[in-house]
């Protein structure tokens, strides 16, 4: 949850059953204060995101951005005040691994920047630039290394996350417009895509912008786009509005959680030992949760 100036990082998985049932809100809320140094100048917070795991934060307000680690309870900030006020994020943030993938805009110029959770904050000492033709709406990560990044233009890229032990960059293998599907890109408010089992299992990554199904959350409308061809060959989508008045989802194909408890062949763990197993047990691994600020609505 974030405020103006905190942020409060729920621990709660992290407990027993007996703690859990506690009434002091201070075990399960881990409370994060933002530097004041960076508050003075950059006051208020306007947005955050937390690493998949649960070890990382990054908040963001007027101006540049900071990071924290949870473990270590120790921020990283700007010792250049110049390059913290030359910047502001744009588009949003998210973490692939312990790097730090921002959408920027810095004097008429549109960014995607890598900072490492482990080098100082500092622009000379960026893990990774990427220049775009526009400003980004949203960006997200999906999958093992894809990147989504939906631009003002109304243009999707599909970036891979490409890891060695060296580097990290941005490599670009597609793109798709949505001219005369959606209307007005600003009112996207976030992405994910559902790429088939066949395309994931060996298929060209050039290919997935053009197979994929889409999930758009146009202001409160969740929308699904299913890809078809015309007698042409021309691709096309159909759209279908799943829900409305909708503030949240979540794909769990998207979600770490599938990765990190699916059973190996040679374990022969019961599904009903972990919840994350019992979700499969469920046949939920592919569902879509959507928050309308009432109710959870769960869909597979």
């Amino acid at each position: 949850m974030q405020t103006r100036e905190k942020l409060f990082v729920y621990r709660g998985y992290d407990q027993d059953d007996n703690t859990m049932i506690s009434q002091d809100s201070s075990v399960l809320w881990h409370s994060v204060q933002v530097p004041a140094s960076y508050l003075a100048d950059n006051w208020p917070i306007r947005a955050s995101v937390i690493s998949p795991d649960g070890r990382y934060v990054a908040v963001a307000g007027s101006r540049g951005l900071a990071h924290y680690s949870i473990n270590s309870g120790r921020w990283k900030t700007f010792g250049n005040q110049q390059m913290e006020q030359d910047f502001v994020v744009r588009g949003g943030m998210c973490w692939y691994q312990h790097i730090l993938i921002a959408a920027v805009e810095s004097k008429d110029s549109f960014q995607l920047r890598l900072y490492s959770r482990e080098l100082q904050l500092d622009n000379t000492m960026l893990v990774h630039l990427e220049m775009l033709p526009s400003a980004v709406v949203v960006l997200s990560l999906t999958g093992d290394d894809s990147l989504l990044v939906y631009t003002t233009d109304n243009v999707l890229y599909h970036f891979i996350v490409q890891s060695t032990e060296n580097s990290v960059k941005l490599v670009q293998v597609g793109q798709i417009t949505f001219h005369g599907i959606i209307p007005a890109a600003t009112r996207v408010r976030a992405i994910s895509w559902i790429i088939p089992d066949e395309q994931l299992c060996g298929g060209d990554p050039s290919k997935d912008v053009a197979v994929a199904t889409m999930i758009f959350l146009v202001d409160g409308k969740l929308v699904l786009l299913q890809p078809s061809t015309t007698d042409g060959g021309k691709l096309k989508y159909d759209m279908r509005v799943l829900l409305q008045n909708v503030e949240y989802y979540a794909l769990i194909r998207d979600q770490p959680i599938q990765q990190s408890f699916m059973p190996r062949p040679e374990q022969d763990t019961p599904l009903s030992d972990t919840f994350p197993l019992a979700i499969m047990e469920k046949n939920l691994l592919d569902s879509l949760w959507a928050f309308d600020g009432t109710d959870v609505n769960v869909s597979s």
